[in-house]
């Protein structure tokens, strides 16, 4: 086999793995354009025109692409739990690297990107039918008057990141990945609150309303660093399922 990372290769494997799983990526798209609307739908059916609208447009984008990405993280890795696809894919004669490069590009560039896309059509429709409903001129999430922290880049970074989790964890645990993920970011954020509010009860701020200012841009930053260790350590576990 050459040694030399090949593109070609990378792009095989996407093949490979679009033609094995077409169909659970189709019924994905399609659950995640109806989980969209349902949400939608149901924010417009108790909603007060004085609210944020684009908070409601930002919760259902989050709610939605958490459980399209986990989807999608935990079936790129299903073969590798499984005794003879995984012993195939194990030894095919591609680099670690490529395989690690071709399930960021599906897991962390194409997924998201796929979802923002549909995303942005289903709100695009919500917000016609809603001004039509209330006779406003409310806008896209991504065309109104949104703070910078949740820009497009800001969004599909959060996005990136939790795609990221998932893939790590369902790389470990197969079908169980999607349980693992849930876990671990709900584990973190209880340890994050619980250091921050020690942190604010020995004193380090005065006054923490003035001090610390919790958001939901603010509170990704610490998954966003993570980013780059999730698949440092996939491409070593990967490494380690290699068949020479």
């Amino acid at each position: 086999m050459n040694k030399i990372f090949s593109f070609k290769r990378v792009a095989l494997l996407l093949k490979n793995q679009w033609y094995e799983n077409a169909s659970i990526y189709m019924i994905g798209i399609v659950l995640t354009i109806a989980l969209s609307i349902v949400m939608f739908w149901g924010n417009f059916s108790y909603w007060e025109l004085e609210y944020d609208f684009p908070y409601m447009q930002r919760t259902v984008l989050f709610l939605s692409g958490i459980l399209a990405l986990l989807a999608f993280g935990a079936t790129f890795f299903n073969k590798l739990h499984a005794k003879q696809k995984g012993m195939f894919y194990a030894s095919l004669p591609v680099l670690t690297l490529e395989r690690v490069v071709a399930a960021f590009i599906c897991l962390a560039v194409i997924a998201p990107l796929l979802f923002l896309l549909i995303f942005n059509v289903i709100d695009f429709v919500a917000v016609q039918i809603f001004n039509q409903i209330h006779e406003t001129t409310k806008q896209m999430l991504f065309r109104g008057n949104i703070p910078s922290v949740y820009s497009i880049f800001t969004i599909f970074l959060a996005l990136l990141s939790f795609s990221s989790i998932s893939a790590f964890w369902s790389l470990l645990f197969g079908k169980k990945g999607a349980i693992a993920t849930v876990f671990f970011i709900v584990i973190s954020i209880m340890i994050y609150a619980l250091t921050l509010g020690w942190l604010i009860k020995k004193g380090f701020y005065e006054n923490p309303s003035d001090n610390i200012n919790i958001s939901i841009g603010e509170g990704d930053d610490f998954f966003i660093y993570l980013i780059p260790i999730w698949w440092i350590l996939m491409y070593f576990i990967m490494k380690r399922k290699e068949v020479k």
